[in-house]
């Protein structure tokens, strides 16, 4: 039997992430007691973007800006909030009281 093997992520949510590019150096380097990376110019964050969330996953870590998590969330597709539910019939006609 074959194993398939996707040369790719193919869980990538996101349609503008160019998976078969050529992978980027970044520069990795101490400030004050910090560290940090810098970005090549080509995948640099916009000038308004001022705060990230790290997220760690496994090894590697992500760079998110905080008003993108929120932005993502919200262009998901929807998920109805109850399943739809089958038929209940007629209720019983009850006495009063």
């Amino acid at each position: 039997m074959r194993t398939l093997a996707y040369p790719i992520d193919i869980y990538v949510r996101r349609a503008d992430i160019n998976v078969m590019s050529a992978p980027l150096k970044a520069t990795v380097f101490k400030s004050n007691r910090s560290q940090a990376v810098r970005l090549p110019k080509a995948v640099a964050f916009p000038e308004d973007v001022k705060e990230l969330r790290v997220i760690k996953e496994g090894k590697s870590l992500r760079l998110v800006p905080l008003n993108a998590l929120w932005d993502d969330f919200f262009d998901r597709p929807g998920i109805p909030d109850w399943p739809d539910r089958e038929p209940q019939g007629e209720w019983p006609e009850r006495e009063p009281f």
